[in-house]
């Protein structure tokens, strides 16, 4: 009866050691075709380097599946953009099927699936179709990043984590290619929805186009305090302060439902605006507790206009015409009975009041240089390289900048040899990416920022013609920040927990042996004893 009660303990130490240490090779998919980082730019383990355009990683929801989207075709109305998150097990099949094909493999792609034959678009078609359902005038689009998101085992979260930033700005900028000319100036709204790390990447987008979304939805984005471990989380409350959130008819609606991994934001500074649902997931794998806040919300969208039925989740945003400014703060689903029946935890936000995030500001001096800038054009110089240092309390990395030029050309920016921003000359879309990098991500201490000037692929030049400048660079600083673990913490943490593990199995492989040791003994002095009283009662 002892060794179940024992062994279980033991057995769950050695698992948690056995995934910890699997968590501490960060790992991301590479395109088969291997892209060298622009000359000037330092290397990296994970450079986010991608040889494709971004206009490529859309697709157009037709009814029956994601189709290509060409520049300007998205016309004035509602353009509803939705981002997948982290991809375990898809790795395999994603290096196969893009080692075959000279164009980008994307989440939709035929037979892009994982070892049970799941395919990673099974939620969003379902989320896709309701959406059309409910506005059929709306462009409901996806947006792939499956080639830097899959990985072989679901564990190895770091690698696509880090990988979010730029997808995010990739993002943004192929919303503006596919926006058409005069999009904004014709009423035409923008909703971006992103799942899991697909939440980080719409994060990021909605900061970067220069006229904001008029929604932001994020569905479970990973808070939770554990997921710092494997370098998982998304850590949104130092982003989202940066966008002007709201209830007013300018500002960016945000609604946040929670299933698994996900917190509350609204209690965060200057996140009072912030819709939090959380959800009750029922009882399942991991994998679907995740995936069932694209469940629940979907199930809103069905809801949305049925008579007896809660008018909530998809009922709030503002492209249904809805009163955002009366919609609570905080909800919460008691039962999993009825779903969308919600209790209000906290109202909603009192009218007129803004909340802010105080942030120090120190501004960057180019040594040598005549003044605090740097640029770069599509004739000379293509790289420009400085080097910057972070203390503790760096938050971002903010800049202006002045692109012009051939439109489909690109701006980008390294950290070290990091790919984390993209940008290309706006056209009358939305416009041209904003400008920050974060810096919350990386160790204190000296880093390199790069910024490049090529074509719409690394292959590919810039029209001489394109040319930026990056001016009035500074660090933006908060106290408290949190950041992820890196992989030498994360080695030291599994380290530590298998020699845990192996201090356990020998103190109680020990406790064993003297309990063994102890019967022997006993046994044989019974047997002594017994044999004694034997002799002594003999004739």
């Amino acid at each position: 009866m002892s060794r179940p009660v024992l062994g279980r303990p033991v057995a769950a130490m050695v698992a948690v050691a056995v995934l910890l240490a699997l968590t501490t090779a960060p790992s991301v998919a590479e395109s088969p075709a291997v892209v060298a980082p622009p000359t000037g730019v330092p290397t990296a383990e994970q450079s986010n380097i991608s040889p494709y355009p971004v206009l490529a990683r859309l697709g157009l929801w037709n009814g029956r599946t994601f189709a290509p989207v060409a520049a300007g075709s998205i016309p004035a109305g509602h353009a509803i953009f939705m981002s997948h998150g982290w991809s375990p097990g898809y790795l395999d099949a994603y290096q196969r099927l893009q080692a075959a094909s000279p164009d980008l493999v994307t989440a939709w792609t035929p037979g892009l699936v994982d070892g049970n034959g799941d395919s990673l678009m099974t939620g969003f078609v379902a989320l896709a179709t309701a959406l059309q359902q409910a506005d059929p005038h709306a462009a409901v689009v996806m947006f792939s990043w499956v080639d830097q998101s899959a990985t072989s085992i679901p564990l190895d979260a770091r690698g696509p984590e880090l990988a979010t930033e730029v997808n995010g700005h990739r993002l943004a900028t192929a919303i503006d290619e596919a926006l058409a000319p005069g999009f904004e100036a014709a009423g035409g709204q923008v909703h971006l929805i992103g799942h899991s790390f697909g939440a980080n990447i719409v994060t990021t987008a909605a900061l970067a186009m220069t006229s904001p979304p008029r929604q932001l939805t994020l569905l479970d984005s990973p808070e939770v305090e554990i997921a710092r471990i494997g370098g998982a989380k998304n850590d949104l409350q130092y982003k989202l302060p940066r966008l002007d959130l709201g209830r007013g008819p300018t500002q960016t609606f945000v609604d946040n439902y929670i299933s698994f991994v996900g917190e509350r934001y609204s209690t965060h500074p200057g996140l009072g605006a912030v819709v939090d649902v959380q959800t009750k997931a029922p009882d399942g794998t991991d994998g679907e507790k995740h995936s069932y806040a694209i469940t629940w919300y979907t199930a809103s969208i069905t809801a949305t206009g049925q008579a007896g039925q809660p008018q909530v989740g998809y009922a709030w945003s503002p492209l249904t015409g809805a009163e955002v400014a009366t919609v609570g703060t905080s909800y919460e689903q008691p039962s999993l009975d009825a779903p969308l029946h919600l209790d209000e935890l906290t109202g909603a936000p009192p009218a007129g009041v803004v909340e802010h995030l105080a942030v120090g500001v120190d501004p960057l001096g180019i040594a040598g240089a005549p003044s605090p800038t740097l640029g770069v054009s599509g004739s000379t110089p293509t790289t420009a390289n400085l080097t910057f240092t972070t203390t503790g309390a760096s938050l971002w990395l903010t800049f202006t900048t002045e692109l012009h030029g051939r439109p489909g050309d690109l701006l980008t920016l390294f950290v070290d040899g990091r790919e984390r921003y993209q940008s290309s000359p706006p056209d009358d879309g939305v416009g041209a990416a904003g400008a920050f990098v974060i810096l919350y991500d990386v160790e204190p201490g000296a880093h390199v920022l790069s910024a490049t000037i090529g074509g719409p692929t690394p292959s590919a030049s810039a029209d001489p013609s394109t040319t930026a400048e990056l001016s009035s660079l500074a660090i933006a600083t908060t106290g408290g920040i949190t950041r992820n673990f890196t992989a030498t913490q994360t080695t030291e943490l599994a380290v530590g927990a298998v020699i845990a593990a192996v201090v356990v199995v020998v103190a109680v492989l020990g406790l064993i042996a003297l309990l063994v040791i102890g019967m022997v003994r006993r046994r044989r002095r019974r047997r002594a004893d017994h044999d004694g009283g034997i002799s002594t009662t003999s004739p």
